[in-house]
């Protein structure tokens, strides 16, 4: 039960607090948070529920700690009321939902209530995927949207520490490692990448991509899974799909799905080769050799199967696109020009030199021992 003041005395607004008070003391406020407590068990229309509680949202500054409290009572069953809703209903009444949305968390973050923080970011979580769930292109988008904010917040705090009360406040509960394997558990990539595959979808899925990347979540079943998107798909889906996958090759601190990624794109026929695929490659041998640099232990083989496949996509007898063929040579010379790859320059050099003896595939071979002889001077 609450004392009879509902309105923080002293305020600026006196008349505003007397009214607060007045509707408070005769039974206002009961009235409103006991529909809202009901809310999970008789059902309550959208828009009645926006209707109770936005004119406590807009009077919220002036409501004692103590009123907050009380009132916070209402999060729970208001937000289970928003996550039963169908799919049909959440299409319709999407605006007010989310005017329903704002006006509880805000209310309900303003409480000190134990467990408010938690009880928001798994909330937000479970809207989040409740809409990119949605058969709806228009809801999944939004969905996919609000998951890639949490992930923003979870890692800006990745290796921080909260050392003011303000901080402590704003630090998301949702760590890095529990968001991980939420995205695993509830199948995200499987929604984005096997089922009801768009490629708008795909396309804004790169955030959750590098942050499982970045985490050393995203192993050789993600690539092989992602990799399957690309299979069979639209040209448009295709390419969205392989260069998100290069895009995540420079986040990946494990080589192991940088090796499987080699591995699927290696045995494609140059026919079927596009310059997004020879992108991949040289995103991928180009990580490897990052990282061999960094870890001994990552052997070149994978880098030399990368680039071979991109050497072979250079030759004349190759069959493939013109296109293809000026990407794969571009790529490949990058990746000669890495540092950490002596034995793989030698070993292209001469297979340079070996084309100019043949007479074959003599632009490409001249324009590779150019440009590494150009960095090798330049040293």
């Amino acid at each position: 039960e609450l004392d009879d003041d509902y309105g923080v005395q002293g305020s600026v607004a006196g008349w505003i607090v007397s009214m607060v008070n007045v509707f408070g003391r005769n039974g206002g406020f009961k009235a409103i948070r006991d529909e809202l407590m009901a809310a999970g068990e008789t059902p309550l229309a959208t828009a009645r529920a926006r209707a109770l509680l936005r004119p406590v949202f807009e009077v919220r500054d002036f409501f004692t700690a103590e009123f907050l409290d009380w009132f916070g009572g209402a999060f729970g069953p208001v937000t289970e009321r928003l996550l039963q809703l169908s799919d049909e209903d959440l299409k319709s009444d999407f605006r007010l939902v989310q005017d329903i949305n704002i006006y509880a968390s805000v209310l309900y973050r303003n409480s000190c209530r134990e467990g408010v923080r938690q009880a928001m970011d798994t909330f937000r979580l479970r809207m989040a995927l409740k809409c990119f769930l949605s058969p709806f292109l228009e809801r999944r988008l939004v969905g996919l949207t609000d998951l890639c904010g949490i992930i923003d917040e979870v890692a800006a705090w990745k290796g921080r520490q909260a050392n003011t009360k303000q901080e402590l406040e704003d630090r998301p509960w949702i760590t890095c490692q529990y968001l991980c394997g939420w995205i695993g558990e509830n199948k995200v990539l499987e929604s984005v990448f096997v089922r009801n595959v768009h490629a708008e979808v795909v396309k804004r899925s790169a955030r959750v991509l590098t942050f499982l990347a970045n985490n050393d979540a995203f192993g050789n079943r993600e690539a092989e899974m992602v990799w399957g998107a690309s299979q069979g798909k639209h040209e448009s889906v295709q390419k969205c799909v392989l260069e998100l996958l290069a895009a995540c090759c420079l986040h990946h601190e494990s080589p192991d799905p940088l090796r499987t990624l080699i591995g699927l794109a290696e045995p494609l026929a140059p026919a079927a080769f596009t310059v997004s695929h020879a992108l991949l490659l040289r995103c991928a041998t180009a990580s490897l050799l990052t990282l061999s640099k960094r870890s001994p232990e990552v052997d070149l083989a994978h880098s030399l199967a990368g680039m071979r496949k991109l050497w072979e996509l250079t030759q004349d007898d190759a069959g493939a696109s013109p296109d293809v063929y000026r990407a794969s040579l571009t790529h490949l010379v990058d990746c000669l020009e890495y540092s950490e790859a002596p034995a793989l320059q030698l070993h292209f050099a001469r297979e340079s030199v070996e084309n100019l003896r043949r007479h074959r595939s003599a632009h490409h071979s001249l324009y590779a021992l150019y440009r590494q002889l150009r960095v090798a001077l330049a040293k």
